[in-house]
């Protein structure tokens, strides 16, 4: 690249001689440079290089079933958006799907509203409290936001006190943070389809060829 942009400054009006004018010189560089560059984004959409998923991510797939396991929070919207799209492609999936949602938070100890989705789940409750949190203009998980979403997904509140606001434990929770302990996380969402990763915000159609090349890599086996 470095000699492309010297030749780029090379004068114009140089005679011409048996190797050609100053322009046909450059353009080759100019070439390799576009190529430089090029190459290695193409490179890198087509065959990203990725490690294999960690121990703690594998232990959750199953034979026969695409594994797809969510690091995640209702309150990032970037894992809102992706999490939306990704419903949507699973949606269409053929073959048996087993996803795991594994919760990440920053505090010491769980937020509120891990609290809650851990309480649901004990309900049978916790995707229909999970899409209210997600649905929620709070960014921040305040109490009286993941209050109002236990109300509307319909928790029986005095066991929601009961459960969320008491002392513990929290065995989902130990296990989900066990899961982010050992999983190495650098950013979310991180979501492993298979063996293979979606990091960050992610189009629809990417996520789409990835599950559809996961799908087909099981019905080979």
């Amino acid at each position: 690249m470095v000699a492309a942009l010297v030749a780029l400054g090379l004068p114009r009006k140089i005679p011409k001689t048996k190797k050609g004018s100053a322009t046909g010189r450059r353009m080759p560089w100019v070439a390799l440079a576009l190529a430089a560059v090029a190459v290695p984004w193409f490179l890198g959409r087509i065959a990203p290089d990725q490690p294999p998923p960690p121990e703690a991510v594998r232990g959750l797939a199953r034979v026969g079933e695409l594994s797809v396991v969510e690091f995640l929070n209702p309150f990032c919207s970037h894992c809102r958006t992706t999490h939306g799209r990704l419903d949507r492609v699973l949606a269409g999936v053929a073959i048996p799907v087993r996803r795991t949602r594994v919760y990440v938070w920053h505090q010491k100890t769980p937020p509120l509203w891990a609290r809650a989705l851990a309480c649901a789940e004990a309900e049978g409750k916790e995707d229909a409290l999970f899409r209210e949190l997600s649905a929620s203009d709070d960014l921040a998980g305040h109490p009286e936001t993941v209050e109002s979403a236990v109300r509307r997904a319909g928790l029986d509140l005095a066991a929601f006190d009961a459960c969320a606001k008491g002392p513990g434990p929290w065995p989902r929770l130990e296990h989900d943070r066990a899961l982010v302990l050992g999983s190495d996380l650098e950013g979310l969402p991180t979501i492993w389809v298979g063996d293979r990763a979606i990091f960050g915000e992610q189009d629809e159609e990417d996520i789409r060829a990835l599950v559809a090349g996961q799908v087909e890599k099981l019905r080979e086996k």
